[in-house]
């Protein structure tokens, strides 16, 4: 993430995602990124509140993990996706 200005700070964004498992399966059954979704909803409500801090969001992503990230933050950010 760029930010407007070398004054300005944000929170450990870590706090603000969660990973959970999908079709129900348990944690002992994931054996692959696919079993897994990362859900980024608290992450975008932090980001649209800082949105006048922020210039442009980098995202490093596996193609294979699904995520619920929705590009729609507040503000003139650019937003980059990166597969790896």
């Amino acid at each position: 993430m760029q930010l407007k200005n070398n004054e300005s700070f944000l929170n450990d964004l870590r706090e603000y995602i969660k990973l959970e498992t999908k079709n129900e399966k348990k944690w002992e059954q994931i054996d692959n990124i696919k079993d897994v979704r990362l859900k980024t909803r608290k992450l975008e409500e932090y980001l649209n509140n800082n949105s006048d801090l922020i210039d442009k969001i980098f995202i490093w992503k596996d193609s294979l993990l699904e995520t619920s990230f929705s590009d729609k933050i507040e503000g003139n950010i650019e937003i980059k996706k990166i597969n790896l």
